[in-house]
Order: C-alpha cells, then sequence, then structure tokens
C-alpha cells in the first residue's frame, strides 16, 4: 500500500528527463506498518505526463525502480502502464479508447427449449481500430462461459464472430445473455472491457396432429377405423404418448397410444390406429383429436385437429368399377373412383367396389397421365361400370 505522509521519500535524479521529484508517500507491507520503499512525483518528458516513481529498499544497492505513468493526452483519457525497470525512468504512453460497442443476432429468436440456436456477433470501436482476432465470450445468466469466438471476419464496418452455435435451456421463457470483452491492449492503444446483452425465447415443442385413412363416408352407427400421427417440432421420440377423440359434442369417443414405429417414408411421425362409432343420425360432422401438453423431462406442447366425418344412411347397393386403358385394354390400378361422397382406389385387376345408398350420382375415375372419365349412373341395384382411360397427350402436364 501507498501512504501519504511522505516520510523517507527518494526523489530520482531529475537529470533523467524529469523535473526534480517532490515526496508523496511511502510503501509498506500489508499487515504491521513496515516501510518497504518510498514514492515521489514529478514532471515528465512529455506535456502533461506525470510520473511516479518508486524505490524498493532502503540502500542505494537495492533500489530498483517502478514507475507510473499517468499520461495526460489529448486524443484520450488517462491510461495507466506499470513497468518493472531497473534504475530507469523511462515512460510509456498507452491511449485509452473506451468500450467498444457490440450487437449481436440471434436465430431463430423463438427457439424449442433444449434445441440449438446461432449467433453472430458484431463488434467495432469508434475510432475504427483493427479488432481482428479480440475474442467475445458468451455468458449465461449465472455468468458461465457457454462459448467464445475470435473476431475474424470483417464487413468494412465490424468485426464479425459467427458459427457461434448454443443449446437453449430447457426451461420456457425469456432468457437473456451476455457478450462479453475482456480489457484489451495493443500497440499502446487500450480497449476497456464491456458486455452487451441479449435475449431469446425458449418455447414447448409443438405438436403437429394428422388424420388419414378416414372413410368418405361411414353408415349411421357403424364402427370405423383411421389412423392418427403426431409430430414433435424438434423430432423427439413420442413412443407412448397419449391421444383422445373428440365428437361434435366434444365427448370423448376414442382413445390411444403412439406407437413406437413412425410412418414410413417420414422421420418422426408417430401414429396410432384408432377405433370409432359414427352418430346414428345422418349428416357432416367436425370431430377433433387432441394430445395434452407434457413436461416429463424435455416440455411439450398440447396440439389438436379437427376433421370431418360425413354419416350417410346405411348402404343399399354395391357398385363395381372396372378401370382400364382405353387402347391397351389393360388394367389401370391406383386409379381414383369418386361416387360422391364415396371414395376408392382400384386394386391390380383395376377394380373398386363402393357400398352406396339408392340415388342417382356422377362418377368420376382418373388416374395419372390419364384423361378423366365421368359419367351419371342410377343406383337401384347393384351396379358395374367400365370406365376407359384414355392416355393424354404425350408433352401434355398432368395436374390432378
Amino acid at each position: 500500500m501507498i501512504t501519504g505522509d511522505g516520510r523517507k521519500s527518494w526523489p530520482p535524479d531529475a537529470g533523467q528527463g524529469l523535473t526534480a521529484m517532490r515526496p508523496c508517500g511511502r510503501i509498506a507491507a500489508k499487515g504491521p506498518s513496515k516501510a518497504l520503499g518510498s514514492v515521489g512525483s514529478g514532471q515528465g518528458p512529455l506535456d502533461g505526463t506525470v510520473i511516479l516513481a518508486l524505490r524498493i529498499g532502503r540502500e542505494p544497492a537495492q533500489a530498483h525502480i517502478f514507475k507510473h505513468a499517468l499520461a495526460r493526452r489529448a486524443d484520450g483519457p488517462f491510461a495507466h502502464c506499470f513497468e518493472d525497470r531497473a534504475d530507469t525512468m523511462a515512460t510509456k504512453a498507452v491511449t485509452t479508447h473506451g468500450p467498444r460497442a457490440c450487437a449481436v443476432e440471434v436465430s431463430p429468436s423463438e427457439v424449442d427449449a433444449g434445441t440449438e440456436l446461432s449467433l453472430t456477433c458484431r463488434v467495432w470501436c469508434s475510432h475504427g481500430c483493427d479488432l481482428t482476432g479480440q475474442s467475445v465470450s458468451i455468458r449465461s445468466q449465472d455468468a458461465t462461459e457457454l462459448a467464445s469466438a475470435e473476431l475474424a471476419e470483417f464487413d468494412g464496418e465490424t468485426h464479425i464472430a459467427s458459427a457461434l452455435v448454443l443449446r437453449a435451456p430447457l426451461k420456457e421463457g425469456v432468457h437473456v445473455y451476455r457478450a462479453v470483452l475482456a480489457t484489451h491492449e495493443k500497440d499502446g492503444v487500450l480497449h476497456e472491457g464491456t458486455s452487451s446483452e441479449f435475449s431469446f425465447m425458449a418455447t414447448a415443442h409443438a405438436a403437429s396432429v394428422n388424420v388419414w385413412g378416414l372413410p368418405s363416408a361411414i353408415a349411421a352407427g357403424e364402427h370405423f377405423r383411421f389412423k392418427v400421427g403426431i409430430k414433435c417440432s424438434a423430432g423427439c421420440k413420442l413412443t407412448g404418448r397419449q391421444l383422445s377423440i373428440f365428437d361434435h359434442e366434444g365427448a370423448q369417443v376414442g382413445a390411444a397410444s403412439l406407437l413406437d414405429d413412425v410412418w414410413a417414408g417420414t422421420s418422426a411421425l408417430y401414429f396410432a390406429e384408432v377405433e370409432a362409432q359414427a352418430p346414428f343420425v345422418t349428416g357432416d360432422y367436425q370431430w377433433q383429436v387432441a394430445t395434452p401438453a407434457s413436461d416429463m423431462s424435455v416440455p411439450h406442447a398440447a396440439g389438436s385437429c379437427t376433421f370431418a366425418v360425413k354419416v350417410v344412411s346405411p348402404s343399399d347397393h354395391e357398385v363395381t368399377v372396372e378401370a382400364f386403358d382405353s387402347e391397351k385394354q389393360t388394367p389401370i390400378k391406383g386409379a381414383h373412383v369418386l361416387l360422391h361422397p364415396y371414395r376408392a382406389l382400384t386394386n391390380e385387376a383395376g377394380v373398386a367396389k363402393l357400398e352406396v345408398t339408392k340415388g342417382t350420382y356422377k362418377l368420376f375415375v382418373s388416374g395419372f397421365n390419364y384423361i378423366a372419365y365421368e359419367n351419371i349412373i342410377d343406383v337401384r341395384g347393384h351396379v358395374t361400370v367400365r370406365a376407359e382411360l384414355t392416355m393424354e397427350p404425350e408433352g401434355q402436364e398432368d395436374y390432378r
């Protein structure tokens, strides 16, 4: 410590480029006051420079000089520099440019809890300094360092640290982090330490719910089956997740758990087959499938979707449709057959069977690269219709 009583002062020789030194204190060890040396001050060779000269020891042979230069410069505030130099009073001026500015871009600003987000840090000095090689440290709310990177790019205005990848916390909500720039001195220029806050939102994983395989028309009171699929926005495994089916009045009419397998051709669509019973009154209904939120280890939001249930009178007759290529006279597999509201696909033999109620229908049969077949049929009993489809002219695109 330095005390200001001025005892045992030791001004060095003014011939070393200094004005006459005046006593200003002494140096003592921590604990019981024991003088270790003394302090003198004087005017240095640079305008406005004040030199503090410290001597450690009492005898000339023990003299070891430190200097503390407070350089008052026209282009900046005071800067402090200590040098351990034996028997010399050479000065070193350091210019302070103050804190650097820092802006952080977060992508995405809303992210699924526990998943990755990327940061781009842009840093600049108001004096236009080259900041290449300086580092940026990313700190969490408890000051833990999560990542760091050097300023390696320059876009003409700012120095950039990119490719910073973080994993969002599992806790939902807004999280505030800091980009920290440590104090840095190079070539006589000092940049003070600074930090810049940035924030992002961690959200529960969304559930995308789909229904398929539903009969186009269901006889009143009949049991029917269909499939329900759920996909997590972050691709999480959803085996065993519960789902429920609710009818138009909000009553639960079915339930299931997702299987361990994903639907073929997808990466994370988990599914289940569900059975339900149609209402006893004909009509068009809106039903809903829903899955509740869960927070076992990773937060998952609830999900739902609505789907239409078409209820008709019990069927009276069977309509058989045979789809053939008009030129080759070969069966067409996978042709779409529509006898509204009834739908079906032809099998390998080009045949589709539909159970319908008595009435008059407009029949549509279509296939890939074929011109659609249309006909009006009157169903008063079992009916068989042969639909011959013509290939589209070469070069004509099929938009069906």
